[in-house]
């Protein structure tokens, strides 16, 4: 399995645009916290990291962002944390990425915070049991077992207790079937956006809560993974009405 990591001074640590030179007297929040800094150099989508984050792992950049973020679509928190420098390509990373984005998702989309920081904690320890390499050692990826990890934690601290089993293997279940559709494909973000956007489906069905899947931009990872499906990917540029979603759009 590759890992890519990227990282340049010139580059965004966040999402990979450019800094724009010069300007480093400007007031913003911080990308990944929104703690305040002043004189921070930011890039050319406005972009800027506090020294505490720029130290960060990949769980500790996920957890941290969704704590803060008051973004509803869980595609686009993934998206935008896959553009993190911390945060590989491919590998466990993304057994965390899924539940947090989620939680994260779900608390925004229907403006209920509570225990949304413990959810997320607990949603990380989870994901720190499925070990880097299971996916092709036991065959079952770590985007799906994010997915009922969502489904545990959700359903165990909110009043859908008695259904955390059952809806935590339903969403496993049904997220590997999604993603096992076609076995060519070794590519963690196609995993994840398929296990987000299965998973935000099955919370619609089971609860009637819509959490904002609403976004859909092209793949711009591609060219950094050597085994690409292209345009056999359902994220390569194709709109996500294609994708089967009506529920959630």
């Amino acid at each position: 399995m590759h890992q890519v990591f990227r990282s340049d001074d010139d580059l965004c640590q966040f999402c990979g645009a450019e800094r724009v030179p010069g300007i480093e007297d400007i007031d913003v929040l911080c990308s990944i916290c929104e703690s305040p800094l002043t004189g921070a150099s930011v890039c050319t989508a406005g972009h800027a990291i506090c020294p505490d984050c720029k130290a960060l792992s990949a769980v500790e950049v996920i957890e941290r962002y969704c704590r803060t973020t008051r973004e509803r679509d869980p595609q686009a928190i993934v998206e935008i944390l896959m553009g993190h420098s911390a945060v590989r390509l491919q590998g466990a990373d993304h057994h965390f990425l899924v539940p947090a984005a989620l939680i994260a998702a779900y608390a925004n989309s229907t403006e209920d915070a509570t225990d949304r920081a413990l959810r997320l904690h607990e949603a990380r320890i989870l994901a720190e049991c499925a070990h880097e390499g299971q996916c092709g050692s036991s065959g079952r990826c770590g985007a799906a077992t994010g997915s009922g990890i969502f489904f545990q934690v959700f359903a165990r601290t909110s009043e859908f207790a008695d259904f955390e089993k059952q809806w935590s293997t339903r969403a496993v279940s049904r997220t590997l079937e999604r993603i096992g559709d076609d076995a060519r494909h070794r590519c963690c973000k196609m995993d994840t956006s398929l296990a987000v956007l299965e998973a935000a489906q099955f919370l619609f069905e089971t609860t009637g809560v819509r959490i904002g899947v609403q976004t859909h931009r092209a793949c711009g990872l591609s060219k950094l993974n050597q085994e690409c499906l292209a345009t056999s990917c359902p994220f390569y540029n194709n709109p996500l009405r294609e994708l089967g979603l009506d529920g959630v759009a």
